[in-house]
């Protein structure tokens, strides 16, 4: 596990905060982010497996900048970490268990920021 389990999947006063409390616009990034993230994923997924050091590096990292605009700490801790082995270009039995923790965490963060969303906005 790359991430302690006591980090939260989003941490929404940090969150809050960052948009101004605007949850409306929480509302569209989190629209834009359920439309995006998933071909990023995929990318990442091919270039993991190819053990494409370069392309693994920029995916991981255009999401670990993604889950820090969105305080998805652990999503962006678990990028962080495949970024590095992409840095690295040391692809170990590791990256492939990196990647479907990333996963995981994206679509815990995708279901928390809906959950926000409701929780502020309305259905």
């Amino acid at each position: 596990m790359v991430v302690p389990p006591e980090d939260p999947v989003v941490d929404a006063q940090t969150l809050g905060k960052r948009i101004d409390q605007d949850w409306g616009l929480l509302r569209e990034l989190t629209e834009v982010f359920e439309e995006d993230y998933p071909r990023i994923v995929e990318s990442l997924g091919v270039a993991v497996a190819a053990s494409d050091a370069v392309s693994t590096r920029t995916h991981a990292h255009t999401l670990k900048g993604i889950a820090a605009n969105l305080s998805a700490q652990r999503a962006q801790h678990v990028a962080l970490r495949l970024e590095e082995i992409g840095r690295s270009g040391v692809f170990t039995p590791e990256a492939p268990l990196v990647f479907r923790e990333l996963c995981r965490e994206l679509e815990a963060a995708c279901f928390e920021l809906r959950r926000i969303v409701r929780e502020m906005c309305g259905p």
